[in-house]
Parts: structure tokens; C-alpha cells; sequence
């Protein structure tokens, strides 16, 4: 049971922070934070050294970190952008990534889900 699992989570700057929040509340729940910090390598040491669990996405845990990773029955998905000033130039590389996202790839992998 989560609720019973002391965590240790990014702080509430952070989106999943709000979400493992709104998570426990719709079961009617409180989770039993441990520690809050606004640093991931923290988090990873903390959760490394057994003081508590976390949640983070899947690209925030990398081989190296040697953390487990325990995918949800349930998983939510967040949904992001990129948003830049009027008649600001865009850069090359910025050019790349929007065109990244917006390409036939990406959506097939987000479809697979």
C-alpha cells in the first residue's frame, strides 16, 4: 500500500508533485511525505539509501542511478508545450525540436501508449 510508504518527493514546483498529490486525493487519501526537496540527485539519494520511495517520469531515471523502476497499473500522462515571445527569434536547434515534436514519430510512439 502507498500510503503506508514514507516519499520522498521533488518539490512543488515540479508537476509531479502536484499530481502524486492530486493522485492520493482522489482515493481519498494523504501520501506520508517523508523529506520535499527541489533537487533530483537528492530525491535519488534518498530513495538509493531506502529512506523513502518517489515518483518520477521515465526519463528522469537514468542505468546509472541504480533505482528500480516500478511502473504504475495506472499511469498518468502530462501534457506540455513550448511557448516563446512574439517575433522572438527562433534558433536552429529550437526550429529542430518543434519540428521534432510535431513529426509522425512522436506520435506514434505517443499512440503506442
Amino acid at each position: 500500500e502507498l500510503r503506508a510508504e514514507p516519499l520522498v518527493l521533488l518539490d512543488s514546483t515540479f508537476f509531479v508533485h502536484r499530481m502524486v498529490l492530486q493522485a492520493f486525493a482522489r482515493h481519498g487519501q494523504k501520501p506520508r511525505i517523508f523529506h520535499v526537496s527541489p533537487h533530483l540527485h537528492t530525491v535519488k539519494n534518498l530513495v538509493k539509501r531506502r529512506m523513502g520511495s518517489t515518483f518520477l517520469t521515465r526519463q528522469a531515471v537514468l542505468e546509472d542511478d541504480h533505482l528500480v523502476k516500478i511502473p504504475l497499473a495506472k499511469p498518468f500522462y502530462i501534457n506540455s508545450g513550448i511557448v516563446t515571445k512574439k517575433g522572438r527569434q527562433v534558433y536552429d536547434d529550437e526550429k529542430a525540436l518543434m519540428e521534432f515534436i510535431k513529426s509522425d514519430r512522436v506520435r506514434e510512439e505517443l499512440l503506442k501508449r
